[in-house]
């Protein structure tokens, strides 16, 4: 029966994937926040280096739009404290043991994959709809226009009453068309989403007991908005039946003779105003029940996964068989480290993906516990690397001075007792190698005061003999077989012993004078 409900629970996550959703929706959670600059986040720049939105539809197991944007803020903007962790840790547990629970929760939250439920975090935290100083009016004016109609019955001239009752009203819906249509997705998926967190606030696990508890108390306050957006339901353009068509025509006239819909919204908002923080408290309690079985999902997928073990106030990462999630046959290395690492190697070779595999375990193992490894032991560190390189065209920037200024970033970003772990590729590129060499020294023996931990990928083996004392080496090695450029990805101890850039041109033909005169080149200034 376990084995049924388990395979079930996999073709509703993993073998079937869900349905595609923007990736300014996913973010829409953490974005409304405004906490791209809060401390304890991970920042743009970071984010991007590390790929981190593919890293999210690659690990995605959730079952509704709010669970992947709560996935999405919980990597981002993770909470830090060991009670968060067991909480968390027991909550995925639990769901690994009971499937039956687990499929429960995919079930009933599936409806809130559909259109709409994306927009519901810009209900709870977006700009609030300026509000119409007549709105009390509003209701008055249906019960007007019942009475005119009715009065046409023995006074025929009331139609010149219901007439003007019609324009006003008519007036009225056209003024609140562009704040209306601004929300009416979130308010349509509000009655979804009612019914989803009244079925999830009655499950009965001690595990669940804080996110469950949070729901059952600020439920309440979904009802009155749920029974203003159950008007507003009906989407005229959803459909090109033709009777649809008839019917939309008979709705948008009742609604235009007696304002239901303009009464529907503006009950909905002001009950949302008042609201909020109860609201989306029941929100962020729905997508947590959802990310709790979507990580429990991710633990029974190919692996091996790892619940990570913190190791605070170390300068300490141990990771064994550590993989990268977005490489379908990724070659899985393990590394122990008490100082920072500086890894050296060609070009191809895996340096820069391991140390952008460093990156993306350390984010997951903050935000979700959870690691594509056999194992990890670190602190919880605070993620920033210096990895893009390109020119910043739209601020006029070259390469060398948009790293410049990123990596003086990292420098001020030391500060308030959080580790960090920082992440650097090819440090200095832009400009010439002595100068290189020595900037990058300087300010890599900067960063590694402290208990952060740096992992740099460099082409430049100067570096290696001036940062001994502080940095471990290790290499990524390539060799030549039958005239073809060969790679194993497999981290090594010690600085590069290959040379085979040279090599490399005799193998893709080029003259072989190019090739002598480089040869001789390296030996005169090796001599």
């Amino acid at each position: 029966m376990a084995r049924t409900l388990r395979d079930a629970i996999r073709r509703l996550s993993g073998d079937r994937p869900p349905p595609e959703i923007a990736p300014e929706d996913v973010s829409a959670l953490f974005d409304l926040r405004q906490r791209a600059s809060a401390d304890g986040t991970v920042d743009d720049r970071t984010w991007a280096d590390l790929d981190m939105d593919a890293v999210v539809r690659a690990i995605d197991r959730t079952a509704s739009t709010p669970g992947v944007q709560c996935l999405y803020d919980r990597l981002r903007a993770p909470p830090d404290t060991a009670e968060e962790d067991a909480r968390f840790d027991a909550a995925v547990a639990l769901l690994r043991r009971d499937n039956a629970l687990a499929l429960r929760i995919r079930r009933t939250l599936a409806p809130l994959r559909q259109r709409g439920a994306e927009a519901l975090p810009v209900l709870l935290l977006g700009p609030q709809p300026r509000r119409s100083r007549a709105r009390w009016l509003y209701p008055l004016l249906p019960v007007a226009m019942v009475a005119a109609i009715a009065a046409m019955t023995v006074v025929p001239r009331a139609f010149f009453v219901v007439l003007a009752l019609a324009i006003v009203n008519h007036g009225i819906t056209l003024a609140h068309k562009g704040r209306m249509d601004a929300i009416l997705p979130a308010l349509r998926a509000v009655p979804r989403f009612t019914r989803a967190a009244h079925r999830l606030a009655s499950l009965d696990a001690d595990e669940l007991a804080a996110d469950v508890g949070a729901m059952r108390h600020n439920i309440h306050t979904l009802s009155p908005v749920r029974s203003g957006a159950r008007w507003l339901l009906f989407d005229p353009e959803a459909s090109a039946d033709p009777l649809v068509g008839l019917f939309a025509l008979l709705y948008s006239l009742i609604n235009t003779v007696l304002l239901l819909n303009v009464i529907a919204y503006t009950r909905c908002v002001e009950q949302i105003r008042t609201r909020r923080g109860e609201l989306l408290a029941v929100f962020e309690g729905v997508g947590m029940l959802d990310v709790y079985q979507a990580v429990a999902s991710l633990h029974d997928s190919a692996g091996p996964w790892c619940i990570p073990e913190r190791t605070p106030g170390r300068k300490y990462l141990q990771a064994e068989e550590v993989r990268h999630p977005l490489l379908a046959r990724a070659v899985a290395n393990s590394v122990t480290l008490d100082q920072s690492l500086l890894i050296t190697g060609s070009n191809m070779s895996g340096k820069t993906t391991f140390v952008r595999t460093l990156g993306v375990a350390a984010i997951m193992a903050r935000g979700i516990r959870t690691v594509a490894a056999r194992a990890w032991h670190a602190p919880a560190f605070r993620v920033m690397s210096s990895i893009g390189r390109s020119d910043d065209l739209r601020e006029g920037k070259s390469y060398y001075l948009a790293e410049v200024e990123r990596i003086g970033q990292l420098l001020a970003s030391r500060s308030g007792g959080v580790q960090h772990l920082f992440l650097l590729d090819e440090i200095f590129r832009g400009t010439n190698t002595d100068e290189r060499v020595a900037a990058g020294k300087a300010v890599l023996a900067e960063l590694d005061v402290g208990q952060d931990l740096v992992a740099v990928a460099t082409h430049d083996l100067e570096l290696l003999p001036l940062l001994e004392s502080r940095y471990a080496a290790a290499h990524f090695r390539e060799q030549v077989v039958q005239g073809e450029l060969t790679f194993d990805y497999q981290l090594r101890a010690g600085p590069s012993s290959t040379r085979n850039a040279i090599e490399l041109l005799r193998v893709m033909h080029y003259p072989q004078s190019v090739v002598d005169d480089a040869l001789q080149t390296v030996a005169r200034r090796h001599g």
